[in-house]
């Protein structure tokens, strides 16, 4: 499966819920020195799709799909379609961008300390706060961004007494 387009957006929490969640992230990260949400978009395109009408579309900039040092990317959960892409990709088809297979959002979050980067244990204890464990995973593994639009064949039916 090709890499899906990734678009980054605005800031994804206001000042006040960036606020909120530094000072519970602070608790876990000993000398959490800034926190940064960005929504981000990746979409399933077919080749000549329009990258350019669609990140007008999202308000968003095409950027390579990669994580620097002290990033989390929070995505739905691979299998899955949210509401929420159901509804962009319907919107984008109405909008003429025929080559839009599928559009899904996510969080990318960039964690500093006063001394560099979080190692990957302080990473782990963050990703807790992070998202929400039903629905959404955290990686920093942008090769993962891709399994979100693989489709599996439908399961054979089983009978359970």
């Amino acid at each position: 499966m090709p890499q899906p387009a990734f678009l980054v957006g605005a800031p994804a929490l206001g000042a006040f819920r960036l606020a909120r969640l530094h000072e519970r992230l602070g608790v876990q990260l000993p000398g959490l020195a800034a926190v940064q949400a960005d929504a981000v978009y990746l979409a399933d395109l077919t080749a000549g799709a329009d990258l350019g009408r669609l990140a007008e579309l999202l308000k968003a900039t095409p950027a390579p799909l990669a994580l620097a040092p002290g990033e989390l990317l929070v995505l739905p959960r691979p299998g899955t379609q949210t509401p929420w892409s159901s509804k962009a990709t319907d919107i984008a088809a109405v909008c003429g961008l025929t080559g839009v297979r599928r559009v899904e959002h996510g969080v990318r979050y960039r964690l500093t300390l006063g001394a560099g980067t979080p190692d990957a244990a302080q990473l782990v204890a963050a990703a807790r706060l992070l998202h929400d464990r039903m629905t959404e995973i955290v990686t920093t593994d942008p090769a993962l961004a891709g399994r979100l639009f693989e489709a599996a064949p439908p399961a054979p039916l089983t009978v359970v007494d």
